[in-house]
């Protein structure tokens, strides 16, 4: 949230997402809430196209992923990804620069970069929305985990003093017909 400006622009994807940016007032530009658990490559292919174009058409000069990142079963760690503009690794360019190679693609340079961009959003997509599940899926398991034993505990504590209950009614009605019995053999 702290690397948000004033003028950007959020694709949202999720009912949790649009929630938290509206509740912010933050411009949503798109939204798509039909991800769950049978979210597939091919609809990761879909907004990575529409991600694609956005920045292409220089609508977006920088895309960023923000998702929630699954590290064990109780930590989970909000993440931002950014996927545009690509930065070059300067180590590797100067590698290359170095040994002054000249390198020819087949097919062209151009259509294997479409391909291997349109690849990396897909996969980089469906993977963090997949951990992003997993996150979600294993806080409600703790939260089950946690609500069970609350629920246990509470059966516990609410037998014992229903026992206790019992049987001072038990020992009250006792003591009433030993008096009364006692009473009766006064007589």
């Amino acid at each position: 949230m702290h690397q948000i400006k004033p003028d950007d622009e959020i694709y949202a994807l999720g009912s949790k997402a649009v929630a938290f940016y509206s509740a912010r007032k933050i411009k949503i530009i798109k939204s798509r809430v039909d991800i769950d658990v049978n979210f597939s490559s091919s609809i990761a292919g879909e907004i990575g196209q529409e991600l694609m174009g956005y920045y292409t058409s220089h609508q977006f000069d920088e895309i960023k992923l923000a998702y929630t990142k699954f590290i064990n079963n109780v930590t989970f760690t909000p993440t931002a990804l950014r996927l545009f503009p690509i930065v070059k690794n300067k180590v590797v360019d100067k590698a290359i620069n170095a040994t002054n190679l000249q390198v020819e693609f087949e097919p062209d340079a151009q259509t294997i970069l479409e391909k291997t961009i349109n690849l990396y959003l897909n996969t980089v997509l469906y993977g963090t929305i997949a951990e992003s599940q997993v996150s979600e899926q294993a806080s409600r398991r703790t939260a089950m985990d946690a609500a069970t034993k609350n629920g246990k505990e509470m059966v516990e504590k609410l037998n014992i003093k229903y026992n206790r209950e019992r049987q001072a009614a038990i020992t009250q009605e006792i003591s009433e017909i030993v008096g009364g019995a006692n009473a009766l053999a006064e007589n």
